[in-house]
């Protein structure tokens, strides 16, 4: 055998690997995907997208050297195929509830420091008096 034929039950041994290692890159993409929507700047989606991409390569890397010591098409398909399944399926749905936790997290969050950012507003309001002077409105 050449090393590029690896016979048909070890090749369907590596396909259904590189699925689930698919399905893992699709839960780091849930993980990311949570992170922009929590944050909502345009610098953290950039970033986020950005260590997905490298993760996933990395990925892709080393484990199709790892496996076969050659790259291999159907093993980016399968990871492609493995990422997919998730985000279709019980990635939205996980994905959905951790973004309402979050965000319930935050508003109990809010809740709870409110009265520290009462106390700051007001220990800081005669700092500001004396730094910002306010001026009547002008009548035009």
């Amino acid at each position: 055998m050449t090393p590029m034929q690896l016979g048909t039950a070890a090749e369907l041994d590596i396909l259904r690997d590189s699925v689930i290692a698919g399905v893992l890159a699709g839960v780091a993409y849930d993980v990311f995907r949570v992170i922009r929507h929590t944050l909502k700047f345009a610098a953290v989606g950039f970033v986020c997208d950005l260590i997905y991409a490298l993760l996933f390569g990395a990925a892709f890397f080393v484990f199709s050297l790892d496996e076969t010591n050659y790259y291999r098409s159907f093993v980016l398909f399968g990871m492609i195929a493995g990422a997919a399944m998730w985000c279709f399926t019980a990635g939205r749905l996980l994905s959905a509830a951790a973004e309402r936790i979050i965000a319930f997290i935050m508003e109990i969050l809010a809740f709870l420091l409110k009265p520290f950012v009462v106390i700051i507003n007001k220990s800081t309001s005669f700092a500001r008096r004396l730094i910002v002077k306010i001026q009547p409105k002008s009548e035009m």
